[in-house]
């Protein structure tokens, strides 16, 4: 059993939250505009996620500072802000410590950068060493050396820009990032990254991931709001290109504004997905979970 999730789980936990709707910016005008409030805003949110195939879990604390950066009213403008953040994401494998920085100029763009520093336990085979970008680290070849998972730490430094945009009950979202990763000796030469479900030069290694959206708004009774649509990853690492990932599925994401049985702007998000290319995946299903709450 692997013990936390990959990397689509990213895409899974950046639209599972109350505010993902009303981030994307319409492309019709707005009838009622409302003033605009220049001040910080605190947000916490605490997300639990699960991921089949492969099998893992994940619970995750974030609190983010965000402000606007004008008073317009105009689409192109309204939504243009600076926001900052820290997050703690925990599974049994490691645990990920971030700091984010993010500058929106427009309603319709995102840049973000971060930083990641993660320890790895030791156990369910995280950090586990392999000789060349190509080595197999399938599910039965992680599992035959489940001891020689080592403990040691690494670091991501990452850039993520996103393009968003709202048309009537049509909400798309398109997110790269691009990260670099450094692991200290015991990763020498690659190691096995789980949260990415792929292999990691330890001596300095490029990704990047890209995420696609389009997902239909419904609105229901009582503040709840259903999305639902298609979604597609893509995983490249530079120093391993042979290790390839690309899937495609649908995705659903319910929300309910207010407390919902004492909870706070509760969201469940589900995406089935297929794996379209993948060295150990492909033409196999998966299924990730995410409930989010504000804290």
């Amino acid at each position: 059993m692997r013990s936390n999730p990959a990397l689509p789980l990213g895409l899974l936990l950046s639209i599972a939250s109350p505010g993902f709707a009303d981030d994307a910016t319409p492309a019709a005008a707005d009838p009622t505009p409302t003033p605009a409030v220049r001040e910080w805003k605190r947000h916490v949110e605490n997300t639990f996620a699960f991921v089949l195939n492969p099998l893992g879990i994940q619970d995750a604390v974030d609190v983010s500072w965000s402000r606007r950066l004008n008073d317009s009213q105009s689409l192109i403008h309204k939504d243009a802000h600076v926001a900052f953040g820290l997050s703690n994401k925990l599974t049994p494998a490691f645990e990920r410590l971030g700091a984010w920085l993010e500058v929106s100029p427009l309603s319709i763009v995102d840049l973000r950068v971060g930083v990641e520093p993660v320890y790895y336990f030791g156990t369910y085979k995280a950090f586990l060493r392999f000789p060349t970008a190509s080595s197999r680290f399938d599910d039965d070849v992680i599992e035959d050396r489940v001891k020689e998972a080592a403990a040691g730490f690494a670091n991501r430094f990452y850039f993520a820009p996103t393009l968003k945009a709202r048309a009537g009950s049509v909400i798309v979202r398109v997110r790269a990032e691009i990260s670099r990763f450094k692991a200290g000796d015991k990763g020498e030469p690659f190691y096995y990254e789980p949260a990415w479900d792929t292999l990691i030069k330890a001596s300095g290694s490029t990704v990047v991931t890209t995420e696609a959206i389009a997902l239909r708004e419904f609105k229901l009774a009582g503040g709840k709001t259903l999305l639902l649509g298609p979604v597609y990853d893509l995983t490249h690492v530079k120093e391993a290109p042979m290790n390839r990932k690309q899937d495609i599925g649908l995705l659903a994401v319910w929300s309910k504004s207010g407390a919902f049985h004492g909870l706070k702007d509760p969201t469940i998000a589900a995406k089935v997905f297929y794996f379209l290319e993948d060295p150990w995946r492909r033409h196999e299903p998966a299924l990730q979970l995410a409930f989010v709450f504000g804290l």
